[in-house]
Formats: C-alpha cells, sequence, structure tokens
C-alpha cells in the first residue's frame, strides 16, 4: 500500500528534528535549497534501498518501441536505473499473424558474444528461437547528446517487431528551491524517515553538533527496510527460475 509524503513535509521534519527551524534562511549558515539537497541524497538511496529488495518490486516501468530490419543496437530509455526483463512480440499484426506471441531474451555475457552471433541452420527471430541481448555503454562523451546507453540484440532482427522493456527507473530528484514541495515521495511505509534523519544529521554535522542520536535513528529506518522492503507481497515466496526450461528452441543444442 502507498503512504505518499510531500517533499515540504519531509523539509518541516528535519528543520524540527534539528531544531533549526529558526535558523535556515535564504543566505544563512544553512539554506532551505541545502536542507533539500541533503534529504535528497537520503531518498536517492532509500530508492536504491527499494530496488535492492527485488521481489515484488516497489516500482515498475515499461518502454516499447519498433525493432528496424538490420538494426541490432537501440536506444534505451534516459531514466533507466536497472533492467528487470526484455519481451519481445514476434507475432505482431502483418508480421506472424494477428494473436501475439511473446517470448522473453535472454542476456548474453561479453565472451558470448560470437558465439551467439550465428545460429545453425536459422537467422532471425520466430517462435522458439531464441534472441540474446547485452546493454551497452555509452559512446564517447562529446556533448549530452552523446551520452545514451544502448541494448544490443544477437541475432540482429530481420523485420519489425515490438520490443517491450521491463525495468527499475531512476530516482528523480525534487527542485530545490521550493516549487516541488508539493510534489509527493512513496515511502511505502514511513521508510522516506530514513532521509529524513540523515538529512538532520547532515545539518548537525555542520553545525558541529553531536549527530549520534539522528544517524542511530536513521540506522534503525535502514534496518527496517532491508528487513521488509522484500516482503512486498508476503502471501507467496519468489520461485526459482529454471534456466534449463526455457523455450530455446534448438533441442539439445546449447551455446
Amino acid at each position: 500500500m502507498a503512504a505518499p509524503v510531500t517533499f515540504g513535509s519531509m523539509v518541516t521534519s528535519v528543520l524540527r528534528r534539528a531544531n533549526i527551524e529558526n535558523q535556515v534562511v535564504v543566505g544563512g549558515f544553512i539554506s532551505p535549497a541545502e536542507v533539500r539537497e541533503y534529504i535528497l541524497e537520503g531518498l536517492v538511496e532509500t530508492w536504491e534501498k527499494l530496488v535492492k529488495a527485488r521481489a515484488q518490486e516497489h516500482m515498475r516501468k515499461s518502454y516499447t518501441f519498433p525493432a528496424i530490419a538490420n538494426q541490432s543496437a537501440y536506444p534505451i530509455p534516459a531514466d533507466m536505473f536497472e533492467l528487470i526483463s526484455v519481451d519481445i512480440n514476434i507475432s505482431p499484426v502483418g508480421v506472424g499473424g494477428p494473436n501475439p506471441q511473446f517470448l522473453n531474451a535472454k542476456p548474453y555475457g561479453e565472451k558470448q558474444r560470437n558465439m551467439f552471433r550465428f545460429y545453425p541452420g536459422l537467422v532471425g527471430w520466430y517462435w522458439g528461437t531464441p534472441v540474446f541481448y547485452r546493454i551497452q555503454g555509452s559512446p564517447q562523451h562529446a556533448g549530452p547528446a552523446s551520452i545514451v546507453k544502448n541494448i544490443n540484440f544477437i541475432p540482429t532482427p530481420q523485420a519489425a517487431y515490438p520490443i517491450n522493456l521491463n525495468y527499475y527507473p531512476n530516482f528523480v530528484p525534487f527542485a530545490t528551491d521550493g516549487l516541488q514541495d508539493s510534489y509527493v515521495f512513496d515511502g511505502v511505509s514511513g521508510w522516506e524517515g530514513f532521509a529524513i534523519w540523515n538529512a538532520v544529521a547532515i545539518c548537525k554535522a555542520k553545525l558541529k553538533e553531536d549527530g549520534s542520536f539522528a544517524q542511530m535513528q536513521a540506522a534503525k529506518f535502514e534496518e527496517r527496510i532491508s528487513e521488509l522492503a522484500s516482503q512486498n507481497d508476503a502471501g507467496a515466496s519468489e520461485v526459482v527460475a529454471d534456466t534449463e526450461a526455457e523455450n530455446d528452441g534448438w533441442y539439445g543444442w546449447s551455446p
């Protein structure tokens, strides 16, 4: 169940817990924008802890794009943090028929890049034929437009197929000028408390005050997240993936 809390309320919580409500002013030793930056540092870490929990994920996003004949690499979404899975519709209308059929693409390792380049007998994407992918780094950084990661497929598609990427998105920071204080963060079970107490500890450190209590409180929230975040569906545990039973279609041919 979601437990959204506004960014502005988190700022207020930090000021109260650090006992600095009357000290944080524009141009002061600690500015309001600075407090927001400290909270954002903790929210990024909280987000990463929720991603690390896996199981029935707390955040998930999808992105669909068309494969192009004779093109193996495609840009991935700019907000992708970690890839979860890749679905390929190998039977869209106009290619394989009116009934869509999907297969799961499998990742290939760097040392396997040539082993999977050509298959015995067939070239292309068909039902029962394995498709492999690998995320590749950015090209040389010549400017902001060049900072793009790609997903590369083996074998190269020979027709247009819809591809769906399921992934964990990056945390999108809020503005530090107060204009997005009404925006919300889903702390799931009040777990934004980690970011709040972490920010309190940073404020205390800058003021050269004892921040040990704030650090202890942040550690408690960190422990709670570690123990409970993976239980998003406590009624059923995650199954173990059977890597031998997937439909690779080659009946005995093992790369």
